[in-house]
């Protein structure tokens, strides 16, 4: 069953980076400074915001994956084979006890999944992402957005397993092969009434996503090679097309009180996915799924002590389809 975790358009996981605030030793002492660590998640916002800023990412090894770098924020927990984070096959993150199939990523807001190993709507191996922001504002309190995207990927996962023998050497190389191809589109409109910010908007996406399991005879003289993307299989056991059709609206209210110190949002999303599968090779089952929630709650606030204090909750449902 394929999964849509990702938030409204308008209300999207983001990540913060703590403080580190050094405090000068008191005169005369000889002691060396101490370190207290601050973690400001959500400056006022109702609801928990973290973000990696460019310095971080600056003393982060070389190739490495950004996930690994939101490992060090309170509440992030990213394992990995390798050193780099790299290896997607054996990655694992959660956040806030959220696993990594309950989570969903955007890039530049364009919905990713939650972008796990073999995903049917993420980034894999080679993507070509393409988009369109476009923003109209006729008067001071109403302004209009949409972003168009395309989105299209090949993936390949690679296995010299010893289940099946070439014809000249006792392994074969077993591939796990995904495309996807989508289109979507993420109009807006965001409407200012005194104390009240209005928003809605909607998601609307189509995604063919292919995957196939496929056999290629290895030689004695020739290794498999990692990076290189097989074609012209020697034996195909399955391949699966699943078409789905995600639509999905929302509405958002943005208020202020006492002068900005009580900030409240509320609002709701609706959601309809329909994911059509068909097995054209082997004896996969193939159907017609629908999951469709037509009202989630989303409630958050907040109080502003002080200038340097507040305090922020937030409630939300969503779906998983």
């Amino acid at each position: 069953m394929t999964k849509t975790t990702i938030l409204a358009a308008a209300i999207l996981l983001c990540l913060q980076t703590g403080i580190t605030h050094a405090q000068d030793a008191p005169d005369g002492s000889e002691d060396a400074d101490s370190l207290d660590t601050i973690s400001v998640v959500g400056t006022g916002q109702t609801r928990q915001v973290q973000a990696l800023g460019k310095d971080d990412l600056s003393r982060e090894a070389a190739g490495a994956s950004p996930l690994k770098a939101v490992a060090k924020l309170p509440g992030v927990n990213f394992q990995s084979a390798d050193p780099w984070g790299n290896y997607e096959w054996s990655t694992k993150l959660s956040i806030r006890g959220f696993s990594q199939q309950q989570l969903g990523f955007t890039l530049d807001g364009i919905p990713l999944g939650d972008m796990s190993y073999g995903n049917h709507n993420g980034l894999v191996r080679d993507d070509d992402l393409l988009s369109f922001t476009a923003d109209w504002s006729p008067s001071a309190d109403l302004s209009l957005a949409a972003t168009a995207y395309y989105h299209r990927n090949e993936g390949q996962g690679h296995w010299a397993t010893p289940y099946s023998a070439s014809p000249t050497v006792p392994i074969r190389l077993r591939t796990t092969e995904y495309d996807i191809e989508r289109t979507g589109l993420m109009p807006s409109l965001t409407w200012q009434i005194g104390d009240h910010r209005l928003q809605a908007g909607l998601w609307l996406e189509k995604n063919a996503h292919g995957v196939q399991r496929n056999f290629y005879d290895l030689r004695l003289d020739t290794p498999p090679d990692d990076i290189f993307f097989y074609r012209n299989p020697d034996a195909r056991v399955f391949r699966q097309r699943f078409d789905t059709d995600t639509r999905q609206f929302y509405m958002l209210d943005h208020m202020e009180f006492v002068d900005g110190r009580l900030a409240i949002d509320a609002g709701f999303k609706g959601t309809r996915v329909e994911v059509d599968g068909k097995n054209l090779i082997g004896t996969r089952a193939g159907d017609r799924l629908v999951a469709q929630d037509n009202f989630q709650p989303q409630l958050g606030a907040r109080w502003r002590i002080n200038d340097t204090e507040e305090v922020f909750g937030s409630y939300a449902e969503n779906m998983a389809a």
